[in-house]
């Protein structure tokens, strides 16, 4: 796969992303042409799967846009399935220990650096197009996101922020605040500590800071506290918006 701007750029993507959340490849394409610039397919808590993965790297894709996909599981071959169909890019869930990212990165990773089994015949191998050769080369490494949503990880993120392939921390908000104790309380100073580790741990070991915002006035709060890796909602989330608000006007 070519043009990968998670791969050829550390940080991302440049813009907005999205979170996909409905399986509907339709909504992946309307998002991007709506203008943000990649989707997050939620293959943990959405009603997509592995089996309607590539139509929606399609419609992403061919909209012009990127998609970086949360695994379901640290299961090893769930995390090489997702990466041999093609993703531009990986994020775990609940990641809590360094010796968990290092797994991760492994099983994504091909060898030598990793554990990943090799198919160049993949939708990844294009399709037989990519060398025994390049297989090898660094510069083809994945870009692993994961996850910081307990206390456990939150007490970690420096060691986890430390291992070599992990790319991005990802903060998640709702996990976090409800694991913490104080649920969906985004403005406490405890809250506000856990933003302010996560992209200070980020920051000092050269890694982008992510996060899922509720809205473009929280997307930007993130942003000036050191977040550059942005998702603004989901496309469930602006369908049923938008309904209600027409059926408001209806009365």
């Amino acid at each position: 796969m070519t043009g990968n701007p998670f791969a050829s750029s550390r940080g991302g993507p440049p813009g907005a992303g999205v979170f996909v959340n409905t399986g509907s490849p339709v909504n992946a394409e309307i998002c991007v042409r709506a203008g943000f610039s990649w989707v997050m397919v939620d293959l943990e808590h959405g009603i997509g799967d592995e089996g309607s993965l590539v139509p929606m790297l399609w419609a992403t894709r061919a909209a012009g846009g990127y998609a970086l996909v949360r695994v379901a599981s640290h299961d090893p071959a769930r995390i090489a399935r997702v990466l041999d169909l093609g993703a531009d890019a990986i994020m775990l869930p609940s990641v809590d220990t360094a010796e968990q990212a290092r797994r991760i990165v492994a099983a994504a990773t091909w060898p030598p650096h990793g554990e990943r089994g090799v198919s160049l015949q993949s939708r990844a191998g294009d399709y037989g197009s990519l060398s025994h050769a390049e297989v090898s080369n660094q510069d083809r490494r994945p870009y692993v996101v994961v996850q910081i949503e307990t206390p456990e990880g939150l007490r970690n993120v420096r060691e986890i922020a430390a291992v070599d392939g992990v790319s991005a921390l990802f903060l998640g908000p709702t996990d976090l605040t409800h694991s913490m104790g104080i649920p969906g309380r985004f403005d406490v100073p405890e809250f506000r500590e856990a933003v302010a580790a996560v992209a200070k741990s980020a920051a000092e070991a050269g890694k982008t800071a992510a996060v899922l915002a509720a809205d473009a006035v929280a997307a930007e709060r993130y942003r000036e506290d050191g977040y550059s890796l942005i998702a603004i909602g989901s496309d469930g989330g602006y369908l049923k918006a938008k309904a209600q608000s027409v059926l408001a006007d209806v009365g």
